[in-house]
């Protein structure tokens, strides 16, 4: 019965309007006492994720312990959250991504299922890259990276855009030195808005409730670049060349 109920649940589609809502009320107006109770918690994350629950509850405790093919298993199976999803981002982000995208040459790192790819390469050039081959898409050149150490030479590329990977990733401030070292131009992150607790629903390790929060994080204050919110999103764009 309980299969049968997680094989249910996996079939609906979560937008990422929904998703964004539940997760204010829970962060926002739950108490930290309750938010981060085991007891509590475990619950709700049973009914999100069924046999998975348990892996989902204790990735931040055991990320830094996983050797890097373990932690890259965790990624093997979808979260329910996203079976039928195209994209995690939403369409206020995706505009200022179109909007603020400089040259020809593009590199999606983190491509996920490709739509942002797809999206980008309506006018420009795109190369893709991701850590699981099963994300190729057809629409642009794709090869498997660690964003930690991309095989690319500096500056190969006018805008690098990475969008809902940094807070995946257990090195991020490297992940971070890597993009913007084979950026020429720009550099496009996008991040979600959100408070850290023990127990998310999601395999985060970093966390950002706030447009400096992250700016902050990367040490980027002294540099040319914005960060602003965006429906649930930060949205932070560098300006490699300077304006």
């Amino acid at each position: 019965m309980a299969a049968l109920k997680f094989q249910m649940q996996s079939k609906i589609h979560w937008p990422r309007a929904l998703t964004n809502k539940i997760r204010v009320l829970l962060d926002d107006f739950l108490p930290p006492a309750v938010r981060d109770s085991k007891a509590v918690m475990s619950v709700l994350f049973w009914i999100a994720f069924g046999p998975r629950a348990k892996t989902f509850m204790s990735v931040k405790a055991k990320a830094y312990r996983m050797t890097q093919k373990e932690y890259a298993d965790l990624y093997r199976e979808p979260s329910p959250f996203d079976v039928k999803r195209k994209t995690g981002l939403n369409e206020k982000s995706i505009e200022k991504i179109l909007e603020h995208c400089a040259g020809a040459k593009v590199l999606e790192a983190g491509s996920g299922k490709g739509y942002l790819t797809e999206l980008l390469n309506k006018d420009r050039r795109v190369i893709a890259t991701d850590l699981a081959l099963s994300n190729r898409t057809k629409a642009s050149p794709f090869f498997v990276s660690n964003l930690e150490n991309l095989p690319v030479k500096s500056a190969s590329f006018d805008t690098v855009v990475c969008t809902h990977t940094l807070e995946h990733l257990r090195n991020l401030h490297q992940a971070y030195f890597e993009l913007k070292r084979v950026a020429s131009e720009r550099l496009i992150i996008v991040v979600p808005m959100q408070r850290e607790y023990k127990y998310t629903f999601d395999l985060h390790l970093h966390f950002f409730p706030y447009p400096h929060s992250f700016q902050n994080y990367l040490g980027s204050f002294e540099r040319d670049a914005d960060c602003f919110e965006c429906d649930g999103d930060l949205v932070y764009i560098e300006y490699v060349k300077k304006r």
